[in-house]
């Protein structure tokens, strides 16, 4: 690994590891902006994946959306094996932060809550999957509480467009692996549907403080779950419709949005502006 360049940052420090790289809050030199640095091993993927990601910069097809987090610039290091991704920085950590602190002080999210986390991260899979936008229809294949990051009431997807990484070959695999649709498991297939069933798991994760451990491969029928009675049969048969067995059943990210409880959310978060 290597950490951003003390020539165009000062005040660096690591605020996060993952599979892919450390990430760095860090403060630009020339403008004084606060920034987060991904720093991601290129030793991990094949050559293809990191070229795709010079081409999505050089083509200006990054994508942009208040609900997104937005990546400003991709350079390598001097050592040549380390990418580093320059990004919005978002001050209030993950969603899975946030299931952590309300776990460990035996309080649940608001359900009003909850609906201003979905309708947002619906509203950012609607734009990723349009097919009529520059650079058509975009997967996220890893959506999960630990990428989509707070600043504020804000939250927005996080990791998107990053290369590929193969999840199986990780030993804490188990860990995330009901965040796999099962046609993703079974057959390799991913589809906008795949990323409405990682929704489905990771919204039943923030209302449960429970990891799933269900198998997706094994499934036989759609998976069982109680939500706590402070949450309305709304929200259960929203998160039921995400986690359909079959992705042709499943919600799409417009479905989400536009539900009336989502909308009534999206009206909130205008007024906090």
């Amino acid at each position: 690994m290597c950490e951003p360049s003390s020539r165009v940052y000062r005040d660096v420090s690591v605020i996060g590891r993952g599979c892919l790289g450390r990430v760095y809050k860090a403060f630009r030199r020339d403008t004084g902006a606060v920034v987060a640095v991904r720093d991601v091993d290129l030793r991990r993927f094949d050559a293809a994946a990191v070229r795709h990601l010079f081409e999505q910069e050089k083509a200006g097809t990054r994508l942009v959306h208040p609900f997104i987090v937005q990546n400003y610039s991709i350079t390598k290091s001097r050592e040549e094996f380390s990418l580093h991704i320059e990004m919005e920085y978002c001050a209030d950590g993950s969603l899975d932060d946030l299931r952590w602190e309300r776990k460990m002080s035996h309080c649940y999210i608001p359900e009003y809550r909850i609906w201003e986390i979905i309708v947002q991260v619906a509203g950012a899979l609607v734009y990723m999957h349009d097919p009529n936008k520059p650079g058509g229809i975009v997967l996220h294949k890893n959506l999960k509480l630990s990428n989509i990051l707070a600043n504020g009431h804000a939250v927005k997807i996080g990791d998107v467009g990053l290369p590929e990484i193969d999840y199986t070959k990780r030993p804490d695999y188990h860990v995330f692996e009901a965040y796999r649709a099962p046609e993703a498991t079974k057959f390799g297939i991913y589809d906008t549907a795949s990323d409405i069933w990682s929704f489905g798991v990771l919204l039943l994760e923030l209302c449960t403080f429970k990891q799933p451990n269900w198998k997706p491969s094994l499934l036989k029928v759609a998976p069982q779950y109680e939500l706590w009675e402070e949450y309305s049969d709304d929200l259960y048969y929203l998160i039921e419709d995400c986690l359909k067995l079959k992705a042709s059943e499943r919600l799409t990210a417009g479905d989400i949005y536009l539900h009336p409880q989502a909308q009534e959310a999206l009206r909130r978060l205008k007024e906090y502006e």
